[in-house]
């Protein structure tokens, strides 16, 4: 395929090319779209004519050098909305057979890549097209855009015809080689062979024709040309696209969990960061019904935290109980009946169920398609959220303006809203907690009922807790009751017990005040508007499907967060914004709510006035301020002293996510800061420093190791994930990479705007950034990665 990544929104995939057997001699067939709709009927024409050949042709594959073919074709299931099941068949029967991860685990060719132009030589194919690179075809591409000639695209077509002739002939020389290697290494190869699969479950098949119905009913009055779409139809192509939300975003993990089954020790520990392999044994013990393993993990970048993982190398699950990313261990359990053999790889588990919020979108879908989108009294909070519409507020509740906050006001507002979602956007360090505390007991107080929910347990104890403590302080009494199944969630609230099931007394169920729980629980038809108002915590971490889904349990909403501090992380492919987080929706190109959208609280109560102009201007469009003591805060030490920002170079070279030499030159740091360094707080009293006072940060567990390494055992040494919500006077940030050819997870990774808006603004007077000069002079790819930059 070739495609433009720079065309239009999401980019086009402006050619299809292909070469296939037809009577006795190799075709070629190319495939063109110069526009969304043009691409759209490519795409299915390609995928049913490969369709149509896989039922003449059981045993056919499709061979491609690299990656960017089927992650293409998921890319456009996802835009497109259709030929979905027909992909998956295609990917669950492996007919995609890269030959460039063959050639590399196959062939030790003297090259200096194994591109496939690079290989060339090597299996002797010689190009008959003019151009010979992928710069020449996109600069054709480019020039067909200025002048619409026919010759640009004659010749990217010729280019292309090349280049799938040329994996058709690396292919023979492959096939011819293996006769050479069985007789070599005495083994036999086996032949490719189809692949067999089990056909889709019932639950599955009834997915497919509930959604298939509401296609029917939601776009067959849109017109096939998303380009001539109005407002209206634009919802409606985005309604249905968040009802398949769920199964996009666990695709890629069931795609990678399959993918890791068939990885090599090697491979596992080398490259794959969400993996972790090569475990060795420390300890075992027999529990009951489970055996127990303390194992070593040797020096690799992971992701894993407990929970239920896989086992890769043996194709089955097991669970991580603890993980001491100070000493390198893991505690993992697994089920007697699974076998007693030690774990020797982890990953990530399967993807967690999501029938509840599912049904919730389908039950959004058809409100819809019954209804339409303006309000009639049915979901209305949903269809607001959808639409970006302004918060309805009942009569004589104040308005929504530019004006000086005002808690108070804000309690009214809350309590005016008509079926409605109120944003209420916290910056670090403004009382987001707090306020929303105040909002949810002035609800209770007026005899309605709360809810609350977050995307974690963690999250959900923290909003209960500050409601708890709001109300020992103006003396309200309530009951409330918190979901949870697992004893480690548990919330400390003598108000909110933690419970599986609701409180009941003799009487039998207890009128409850405030309910807190997951989405799992409020997307349930059962808890269809069984709250008054639903507090929506993290709100910048809530997928827009997971917020329309829960909407439906309240009449009204409020969500608070940042979209601007650590974001929702969507893992699959999404069509028209589908995938977002609520927040991104509903703000859409601004970095803060406007006035007369939500409430913005602009001041800052933890950060130095130098630190908080930085955040202020580059995240939140300069509203943000800090509280007039907050410019007292300082610092003064043998080394550094002040307020504000500070950079430290450290040189060093061929570091990925892992540098001795910037741990070296924190721990200088720390120890300068410990010797007679002293802190003034913002009410003027001047303490010494001690370690309880400096936040080391990192963007990789690597260097967190790294830095755990080098620095005293009481020190506070993180990821950003883990800081978030807590401060200190001191935070320095150590960005471990060289350079940007030796980022490790991207560009966007390290240089998330996100994450290094949470790790500046955990400090109270000073923020020092410590990297590597030549990071700054990173190499970008893309406009985005020169705007990180």
């Amino acid at each position: 395929f070739e495609g433009d990544q720079y065309w239009g929104d999401e980019g086009l995939e402006y050619l299809f090319g292909s070469v296939f057997a037809e009577g006795g001699a190799w075709c070629y067939w190319p495939l063109w779209s110069m526009s969304r709709l043009q691409e759209k009927q490519a795409f299915q024409a390609w995928v049913d004519w490969i369709t149509a050949r896989l039922d003449q042709h059981p045993e056919l594959h499709v061979f491609h050098y690299n990656s960017y073919e089927p992650v293409a074709l998921k890319k456009l299931v996802a835009r497109h909305a259709t030929r979905e099941h027909e992909v998956d068949e295609l990917l669950r029967r492996k007919v995609f057979v890269d030959l460039y991860g063959i050639t590399r685990q196959a062939v030790r060719a003297g090259v200096e890549g194994y591109g496939l132009k690079a290989m060339e030589p090597v299996f002797g194919f010689a190009r008959d097209a003019e151009l010979r690179g992928a710069i020449g075809s996109m600069k054709r591409w480019q020039a067909f855009q200025d002048d619409g000639a026919q010759e640009h695209l004659d010749g990217i077509a010729g280019y292309n015809e090349d280049d799938c002739h040329s994996t058709r002939a690396l292919y023979a020389w492959l096939l011819e080689r293996r006769p050479e290697a069985e007789a070599t290494y005495g083994v036999t190869l086996a032949a490719l062979a189809p692949e067999a699969i089990e056909p889709a479950g019932d639950k599955l098949a009834r997915y497919l024709e509930r959604l298939e119905a509401l296609q029917a009913k939601l776009l067959g009055g849109v017109p096939d040309d998303e380009s001539e779409d109005d407002e209206a139809q634009r919802a409606l192509r985005m309604t249905f696209d968040l009802l398949r939300y769920h199964r996009q975003e666990a695709k890629p993990a069931y795609w990678a969990l399959f993918d890791r089954r068939e990885r090599s020790l090697e491979q596992l520990r080398d490259e794959d960061v969400e993996a972790i392999a090569g475990l060795e044994v420390i300890d075992r013990e027999e529990l009951k019904n489970a055996w127990q393993w303390t194992l070593r993990i040797p020096t690799q970048e992971y992701k894993l935290r407990p929970g239920t993982v896989d086992e890769p190398l043996a194709g089955r699950g097991a669970t991580i109980v603890a993980l001491d990313e100070a000493n390198d261990t893991v505690v993992v359990t697994r089920s007697k009946k699974h076998g007693e053999e030690p774990p020797l790889a982890l990953g990530p588990g399967w993807p967690l169920r999501t029938d509840a919020q599912v049904d919730a979108l389908f039950r959004f879908g058809d409100r819809v398609a019954d209804h339409g989108l303006e309000p009639c009294g049915h979901l209305d909070a949903a269809t607001d959220l959808l639409l970006r519409r302004a918060p309805r507020l009942k009569a004589g509740s104040p308005p929504l303006r530019d004006e000086p906050f005002d808690l108070e006001r804000l309690n009214a507002q809350v309590r005016g809203l008509d079926d409605s979602v109120l944003v209420i956007q916290g910056p670090p360090g403004t009382g987001k907690t707090y306020t929303g505390a105040r909002l949810a007991l002035d609800l209770i107080k007026q005899g309605l009922r709360v809810g609350v929910m977050a995307t974690s347990h963690k999250a959900i104890n923290n909003l209960v807790v500050a409601i708890d403590s709001a109300a020992d302080e103006a003396g309200v009494t309530f009951r409330g009751w918190k979901k949870c199944t697992n004893s480690e969630d548990d919330c400390v609230s003598d108000r909110v017990p933690s419970k599986p099931k609701p409180p009941t007394d003799d009487n039998g169920p207890v009128e409850l005040d405030l309910i807190a729980a997951t989405a799992w629980h409020w997307a349930h038809e059962d808890e269809h508007r069984s709250v008054d108002v639903l507090f929506v915590d993290e709100a910048g971490q809530v997928s827009l499907a997971d917020a329309i889904a829960v909407s439906q349990a309240a009449a009204s909403v409020v969500l608070l967060g940042d979209p601007q501090q650590l974001a929702h992380v969507s893992q699959g492919t999404h069509a028209h914004g589908a995938g977002v987080s609520v927040l991104q929706h509903l703000l859409g190109e601004r970095d803060t709510i406007a006035p007369d959208r939500g409430v913005f609280l602009p001041t800052s109560w933890r950060m130095h006035p130098a630190v908080c102009a930085f955040i202020s201007q580059t995240m939140y469009e300069g509203r943000l301020d800090s509280v007039a003591g907050c410019a007292v805060q300082r610092i003064d030490s043998p080394g550094l002293s002040g307020s504000g920002l500070r950079l430290i170079g450290v040189e060093h070279a061929d570091n990925r996510g892992r540098s001795s030499e910037e741990a070296d030159a924190v721990a200088a740091e720390v120890q300068r800061l410990l010797d007679g360094g002293t802190y003034v707080g913002r009410d003027g009293v001047t303490h010494a420093l001690t370690l309880e006072d400096i936040l080391v940060v990192a963007p990789y567990n690597a260097q967190v190791r790294c830095l755990r390494a080098a620095l005293p055992d009481e020190a506070r040494i993180g990821t950003v994930d883990k800081f978030q919500g807590q401060e200190a006077p001191v935070v320095l940030f150590s960005m471990a990479s060289s350079s940007g050819d030796d980022v490790t997870r991207g560009m966007s990774f390290l240089f998330s705007r996100n994450r290094l808006n949470v790790a500046v603004s955990r400090a109270q007077a000073l923020t020092v950034v410590v990297c590597s000069p030549r990071l700054l002079s990173a190499r970008c790819g893309s406009v985005d990665d020169m705007r990180l930059v």
